[in-house]
């Protein structure tokens, strides 16, 4: 389930700066259940581009079965 998450948003900032910081990217996913939060996902995380972060991906789910078969097709391809 989506659960808003103070320390998510800061891991998420950390990745987004570090290449402003000369630092290497880092790849960050993000899974948002749509329609779990009245007030939606924040637009800070929705603003994110892959101009500004190049690993950064971000997948809206309805089922949580849909967030699974995500996962488990993006590890696919890692392996």
């Amino acid at each position: 389930m989506s659960t808003p998450s103070l320390g998510t948003g800061i891991e998420i900032a950390h990745a987004y700066l570090r290449p402003r910081l000369g630092l290497p990217g880092i790849p960050v996913i993000t899974l948002y259940q749509k329609d779990y939060w009245p007030n939606n996902l924040s637009t800070m995380i929705r603003g994110i581009t892959a101009n500004e972060v190049s690993q950064f991906v971000l997948k809206e789910y309805d089922v949580p079965d849909d967030a699974e078969e995500f996962i488990s097709e993006l590890l696919g391809r890692l392996g």
